[in-house]
């Protein structure tokens, strides 16, 4: 796995190996770059203004199927997770490790529902958006570029 120049020589690295590493990466990383973006066309999809063909439905079992793939592959156990119409955003982490997340997307591409799904995921680990949350969030989705992470088991 390569981020930014660096390779990391291990398939699996411990949550206290990877908070130094997204640490690290974090400080290196310029201002402008630091700031988590999402998908630039995300409010065009909320606003269905996206042709509906870009992406192929999924199912709630496949859509849930996904996240608690997403779960073993972070380390992380949600207590329960839900699908539900949301009219401000894609999910919610509660403190007591429930994850809600908006039907809508079920209709999503897969990288964007996978973004949806390993950022609520992260929140279970890190309840904010600081830098190390935001570093850890892009390692696992770099992550997910690797031939074993694109697949559901």
């Amino acid at each position: 796995m390569t981020l930014d120049h660096q390779t990391v020589e291990t398939d699996r690295l411990s949550l206290q190996e990877a908070k130094r590493l997204a640490r690290r990466l974090a400080k290196e990383l310029p201002d402008h770059e630091r700031i988590w973006l999402s998908d630039p066309q995300r409010v065009e999809r909320r606003a269905g203004r996206l042709p509906e063909s870009e992406a192929a439905p999924i199912s709630r079992d496949e859509f849930k199927a996904e996240v608690w793939s997403w779960a073993r592959q972070l380390e992380v156990e949600p207590k329960e997770v839900h699908l539900t119409g949301m009219r401000r955003k894609w999910g919610s982490c509660s403190p007591r490790a429930r994850l809600t997340f908006d039907t809508a997307l079920l209709q999503q591409p897969e990288g964007f529902r996978r973004e949806a799904i390993v950022h609520e995921l992260l929140h279970l680990k890190l309840r904010n958006h600081g830098p190390l949350f935001r570093a850890l969030l892009t390692t696992a989705l770099s992550s997910a570029a690797l031939p074993e992470h694109n697949h559901v088991p």
